[in-house]
């Protein structure tokens, strides 16, 4: 199983994001390994490292807690890289 690049792939979702907004990636990421054929546990954990590459790449950075929700902002590494792979 390769992490990161289904952490990119999942990204590319976000190809209209706003780097001034905060975004909830959780559920999209769990939605996304519920739906994707090769993780095998299909839980929160796998969409939490999915979130988790993405912040080791520093496309997205944490920003608060908000109730038992994580929000997070794209960097502009994040919009670059969004940019870049807009029609892949």
């Amino acid at each position: 199983m390769d992490f990161n690049k289904h952490s990119l792939i999942f990204f590319r979702d976000y190809k209209d994001a706003n780097p001034n907004f905060e975004y909830e990636f959780m559920q999209s990421a769990l939605d996304y390994v519920r739906s994707n054929r090769d993780f095998k546990y299909k839980d929160d954990v796998e969409a939490g490292v999915l979130i988790s590459n993405l912040e080791e790449l520093e496309y997205i950075e944490f920003q608060k807690k908000d109730k038992n929700k994580r929000l997070h902002k794209i960097t502009e590494k994040g919009i670059a890289f969004l940019s870049e792979n807009v029609n892949k």
